[in-house]
């Protein structure tokens, strides 16, 4: 953009226009006539410039100058203590080098230069990734990645994520992917950040695409994938689902799934595992430990899908429920497993170890609520587990004691919490029945109860 201006004024006879000789004698200097300015604009080769004024960096036949450069307008008429605005337009074909001199005539004057130069450069950009694979990640947990845009070109870009989710990093919404910021302008030479957040809200393999559009550019698609998971245990004992219709149509689902998928590896390890046979009998008693992993997933996932309404219309201002997602997502009520210690003679006491196995793929916290124990004769002994990894087990011992109860049935419900699992994985109810009025003087106590079979 160029600027004609007619401002000099003569140092004779103070006026301002297009320069002539000054009329007094001798005098060097120029008068400025009070009458308007004819101009005209038009191009030359550049200074200095030995080449073409248009070069190309291929050997294609560069374009006419008037095709590259244009002013507008090219003539007119500046009246006195004027200006105007003059557009120097530069069409950046493709592979061009110019360099040109823009000639400002002015009728009866001087004529003044403006040099032009101008290069195209073709958008070019580098993706850090274009697959990021994030592995196992918890279902109720936010998944962090990082893609770094860089501009390898020599101009400036704006780029766009396409269909940008209406969440943020603080409040993502489950199963749609979040990339801030989603616009931003990129100088040459510099990067941009895009962080991506995701929360899975539901266990699973998953895979997000978005699409990012660099100028006017073909939209690169970088894909985020993972299998979402959840922190879980299985203990070496029956579920007890007698009664419940949720659980029994879980339980045939489940069944369906173990025949057609007899080929999966985690199916062949986990659908062997035994429980002591005199707790696998009865109806309603699920002793597979395969087939209540399988129950424990349906659960959470129709925990999830219900769920989902709610998160996705609650209100943007809602912080306080926004924290709570997570444990919403896992508060899920499982079925009961169950530790039958049979007949305790009065007076007498009996112990059982149980094993607790970290069948899922992420490390859990394991910890069981003694006070639920209290004055009934039953007590654990469970060191807190901080840190038990897939496939790694952890025994611990149930007593009873009879001394100081009276004769009949005693029920315990001993909660297990699993830090970042289902929010009560439970080891409920424990069943005890002392049949003995009073204690035999010859009777020798019972034996503890054997231990379990190991997991195949």
């Amino acid at each position: 953009m160029g600027l004609l201006r007619s401002f000099q004024s003569c140092c004779i006879c103070g006026q301002s226009g297009a320069t002539i000789p000054c009329c007094q004698t001798d005098c060097d200097s120029k008068e400025y006539p009070t009458g308007p300015l004819q101009l005209r604009l038009y191009f030359a080769p550049g200074h200095g410039c030995s080449s073409a004024p248009i070069s190309t960096l291929n050997d294609s036949i560069p374009p006419p100058l008037l095709q590259v450069f244009d002013v507008q307008p090219v003539s007119g008429v500046l009246q006195p203590g004027k200006s105007q605005q003059v557009p120097f337009i530069f069409f950046g074909h493709a592979n061009i080098i110019a360099h040109v001199t823009a000639l400002c005539r002015v009728e009866g004057g001087l004529t003044y230069e403006v040099e032009l130069r101008g290069e195209t450069s073709v958008l070019t950009y580098h993706l850090s990734a274009e697959e990021i694979d994030c592995g196992l990640q918890l279902f109720n947990q936010v998944t962090r990645a990082k893609v770094t845009l860089r501009n390898d070109g020599k101009v400036g870009f704006a780029y766009v994520v396409q269909s940008p989710s209406s969440g943020t990093a603080d409040k993502p919404l489950p199963g749609v992917l979040v990339v801030l910021p989603n616009t931003a302008s990129i100088e040459p030479g510099k990067e941009q950040v895009l962080k991506l957040y995701y929360l899975p809200g539901m266990p699973g393999v998953f895979c997000r695409t978005f699409q990012v559009q660099v100028g006017h550019l073909k939209p690169a698609e970088i894909s985020l994938k993972g299998e979402a998971v959840f922190a879980g245990i299985c203990l070496d004992l029956p579920w007890s689902i007698k009664g419940s219709e949720k659980y029994e149509r879980l339980l045939k689902q489940a069944k369906e799934k173990l025949k057609k998928d007899k080929q999966d590896k985690k199916a062949r390890v986990w659908r062997k595992a035994r429980i002591r046979k005199r707790h696998a009998k009865g109806p309603g008693i699920v002793a597979n430990t395969w087939l209540r992993m399988e129950m424990e997933q349906m659960l959470i996932k129709e925990n999830a899908l219900e769920l989902q309404p709610v998160l996705i219309s609650r209100p943007p201002e809602d912080t306080v429920f926004d924290k709570s997602i997570p444990q919403k997502l896992v508060k899920v009520e499982l079925p009961e497993y169950i530790l039958d210690m049979g007949t305790v003679v009065q007076g007498y006491s009996k112990s059982c170890t149980v094993k607790i196995t970290n069948t899922w793929r992420d490390p859990v916290a394991v910890r069981a609520d003694e006070r639920a124990l209290g004055d009934t004769g039953f007590s654990i002994y469970l060191e807190p587990v901080e840190f038990l990894i897939y496939g790694t087990s952890k025994r611990f011992q149930v007593n009873f004691a009879s001394a100081n109860l009276p004769v009949g049935k005693v029920d315990v419900l001993l909660p297990i919490k699993v830090e970042k699992g289902p929010t009560l994985s439970h080891l409920p109810p424990c069943h005890c029945d002392s049949a003995a009025a009073q204690p035999l003087q010859e009777q020798t106590p019972v034996p503890p109860c054997p231990g379990w079979a190991v997991l195949e």
